[in-house]
């Protein structure tokens, strides 16, 4: 079979990989690997592991979803926010910005609480949301304990399911 004419499938799948717990395990021994050897290697520009298939890469979490629901979708989220963990209960189909919307606090942020900043002109804490890439301006706040509830509430509204909250 010509490597144009291979498709990736959860039946393959399944004939070559065994999962446990998030982790894979070879079905079939190659020149490199032997049966109930851990499955893949890390791909060291997204800290990510992968599995080269068919002469073609594929991360760990995306063939794990495909060998439960039978499809790649075009963004995998992780629920814990840990890439690392690929529990198929920690995986979720997902959008671009509902992927970050589930992201953890960015490590540069001063506040300590995500979405809110102090606003030097008018010397108050600016809570803002993003959504579908749309700034939400949700207000501005004498003190931050006022803010974090403010973007709590609003997370929680306009990310639904998705919404992390540090």
């Amino acid at each position: 079979m010509a490597d144009t004419d291979f498709t990736l499938t959860k039946d393959y799948l399944h004939q070559i990989f065994d999962y446990k717990d998030g982790e894979l395990y070879w079905k079939i021994n190659k020149a490199s690997v032997k049966i109930g050897q851990k499955a893949g290697t890390l791909d060291r520009q997204n800290n990510r592991l992968q599995i080269q298939i068919n002469n073609k890469f594929y991360k760990v979490h995306r063939i794990i979803f495909m060998m439960f629901y039978g499809y790649f979708p075009k963004e995998i989220d992780h629920e814990d926010g840990n890439p690392a963990n690929n529990k198929i209960e920690n995986l979720r189909d997902s959008t671009s910005s509902q992927n970050n919307y589930n992201q953890r606090l960015r490590k540069d942020n001063t506040s300590g609480v995500k979405g809110v900043s102090w606003d030097k002109q008018s010397r108050k804490w600016k809570a803002r949301c993003w959504v579908n890439k749309k700034m939400h301006l949700i207000g501005f706040f004498d003190n931050i304990e006022q803010a974090a509830d403010a973007m709590k509430s609003a997370r929680i509204e306009l990310h639904g399911n998705f919404a992390r909250h540090n």
